[in-house]
């Protein structure tokens, strides 16, 4: 089964583990079920997930429960990831001292933390009580976060102990001289420990014994608090990231003002703006044509980092979102880790495309997304199998994106192209560091057979010597004269 925390490993997705470092969990235990929590497939599933998010969101907006949250962030951050004793217990182990201590501290906390999220009147939670738990754990019922073997627990514990009291203080009373006499009580005191020990042994088989009444109530609270954390994470990372609630589509994804937050903030650390996109992909495969620059790689990541986002129950970053399950997100691009070692990089890639066509052709129905198919070969063989490839894709009803550089496409798929660049102001010079101000990175549906050229535009700003961009210049006049 995908996890999270196997995502996370995948180096094209250094967005997901922007937002993912950016969460604000209070506890160690809801970062663990986060990163355990599975890729989803199931539109049911799914929707419960998100509607959780929505109800939190709402939540969380409403100023009334303000302090009601804040008294519950500062309660998660006791919460400690005890599964562990859980499974101990479960196994039928007798536990030690600081063990209960730890299942008594968690019952006492997440008494108090449902105490705080009743006062809400929401449902999205389930929070049993804990009170026969704590009763086995706290028989006096002080609800102390502290765990003994008290006297209560039993009347003869209660007397050895007592009576080792009571030698302890004959002993202190005791002439230094009196070696003997001092031995004596000694020895009797150290017997009655051994007693003690004995019946607190027993107490601890009974409180585990008794204890594991409860294993199914006390795991169903530790899931739930992990989850409250998770909850109020995802919908407070939503309002302050502007994410949106997607719907679930069987015919399409629609995104309107689709972006990546990790890389519009780091625009906005260098106080520039990121352009959202609008994009429609059907149940076929989309070419994506456009000049260098134009950021195709960047929306490829941020339809994988979306759909990623949508199956693992976020929000995802759009004004807008309708989105198809997928089985699964395929990708190539060039800077994934390939594990194909010793491989060349058309090797590697088109081994990568295989497996992907093999999912495809298996009844599987993934996303998938493709960076410059074949770039790293010829033109003629590139665009035959990009050709080649759409084909397969459309046949299939595949959703699918792939960029190129090639011309004479001619499968049949969704075209469209990144308008790139656009003549903002005449007066304002193109310069290497306001180049991505002269970029319009909007997409337009295009049927044109032939790639935009602007390579060349992009090597004189940058500043690339003027005579080898002439030649060049020459190079293509020439090729398209006899062409």
């Amino acid at each position: 089964m995908l996890q999270l925390k196997t995502v996370l490993n995948l180096k094209q997705l250094e967005a997901l583990d922007f937002l993912f470092s950016n969460l604000e969990l209070r506890s160690g235990l809801a970062k663990r079920y986060l990163l355990d929590s599975p890729f989803m497939t199931d539109a049911e599933a799914i929707e419960q997930s998100l509607s959780e998010v929505e109800q939190m969101q709402r939540l969380l907006e409403q100023p009334e429960h303000s302090d009601c949250f804040a008294e519950i962030q500062r309660k998660l951050l006791n919460i400690k990831d005890i599964n562990a004793v859980f499974g101990n217990l479960s196994h039928g182990l007798v536990l030690d001292d600081v063990e209960l201590f730890e299942i008594k501290n968690f019952c006492l906390t997440a008494q108090s933390i449902a105490s705080l999220f009743s006062k809400t009147g929401s449902d999205v939670l389930y929070f049993p009580t804990l009170d026969s738990a704590l009763d086995i754990l706290d028989p006096d019922g002080v609800r102390m976060p502290n765990f003994y073997i008290y006297d209560n627990y039993s009347p003869a514990l209660e007397n050895i102990r007592t009576e080792i009291k009571r030698i302890t203080k004959a002993m202190d009373a005791l002439p230094e001289d009196d070696v003997e006499q001092h031995r004596k009580l000694q020895q009797s005191r150290d017997d009655f420990h051994q007693q003690s020990v004995v019946i607190e042994d027993d107490i601890r088989k009974e409180i585990a014994s008794r204890l594991f009444r409860y294993m199914e109530t006390l795991q169903l609270t530790l899931d739930n608090v992990a989850h409250l954390d998770i909850l109020m994470a995802k919908a407070q990372q939503a309002t302050k990231l502007h994410l949106t609630k997607p719907s679930i589509s069987c015919e399409s994804t629609t995104y309107r003002r689709l972006f990546n937050p990790h890389i519009q903030h780091l625009l906005e650390q260098n106080g520039k703006k990121y352009q959202a996109v609008d994009l429609h992909i059907p149940h076929q495969p989309c070419l994506i044509t456009g000049a260098n620059m134009a950021g195709k790689t960047v929306l490829l990541k941020t339809l994988c980092l979306a759909q990623y986002l949508f199956q693992f129950g976020f929000f995802v970053p759009a004004e807008s979102a309708q989105m198809c399950i997928a089985d699964a997100v395929l990708t190539c691009m060039e800077d994934e880790q390939s594990d194909l070692k010793g491989l060349s990089s058309f090797a590697a890639e088109i081994l990568n495309v295989n497996n992907m066509l093999h999912e495809t052709a298996n009844g599987r129905k993934p996303l998938i997304l493709i960076d410059e198919l074949a770039q790293t070969t010829n033109p003629v063989e590139g665009s035959a199998i990009v050709n080649s490839v759409l084909e397969f894709l459309y046949e299939n009803k595949v959703q699918s994106v792939i960029t190129t550089h090639f011309s004479n496409i001619t499968a049949p798929c969704k075209k469209l192209r990144v308008k790139g660049f656009i003549e903002k102001n005449a007066s304002e010079p193109v310069t290497p560091q306001n180049v991505n101000d002269f970029i319009d990175y909007s997409l337009v549906e295009d049927s044109v057979e032939q790639v935009p050229m602007e390579a060349l535009r992009i090597a004189g700003i940058l500043g690339v010597d003027e005579t080898l961009v002439e030649r060049a210049k020459k190079y293509i006049q020439f090729s398209t004269l006899n062409s």
